[in-house]
């Protein structure tokens, strides 16, 4: 794996994240919907629904949904590999590392900034960046 390929892998990881836990929710809200918890408000006819603000009417979805369960089981699945993908390059790092990574791609903290925090210069800072990512591509 090159050098540019972790750098991309880091930094579309805290992407993967949030988009794993929103297939997730978006799963939830599936599944409720699939077992019949959810119910259409109380209302007494269609014409009525259109004036009323924030109803929904549920109809029977259930192949759209099951459809779109699907799908959002293959995209879970993607993130969660990319986030397993993750892990498995930053195994072998140590914790100063870590942090540095943590700062660098999951906080956007600047180089400018994560110098001053680190007490190296911006040059050193960004060189150590380099370092530890081609580190994880000698271990991989």
């Amino acid at each position: 794996m090159t050098e540019k390929e972790i750098d991309l892998i880091l930094k579309s990881f805290k992407w993967h994240v949030k988009s794993y836990y929103y297939c997730i929710d978006k799963l939830n809200d599936i599944a409720e919907q699939l077992s019949g918890e959810l119910s259409s408000p109380a209302i007494r006819s269609v014409e009525e629904a259109k004036y009323q603000r924030g109803t929904q009417i549920y109809k029977n979805r259930t192949p759209e949904l099951l459809d779109e369960e699907e799908k959002l089981i293959k995209e879970r699945n993607h993130h969660a590999y990319a986030i397993e993908m993750v892990y498995d390059l930053i195994y072998d790092l140590e914790n100063q590392e870590l942090n540095i990574l943590d700062d660098y791609y999951w906080h956007c903290i600047s180089i400018n900034a994560m110098a001053s925090m680190y007490s190296y210069s911006n040059r050193n800072m960004y060189y150590k960046i380099q370092a530890i990512i081609e580190k994880i591509a000698k271990l991989k």
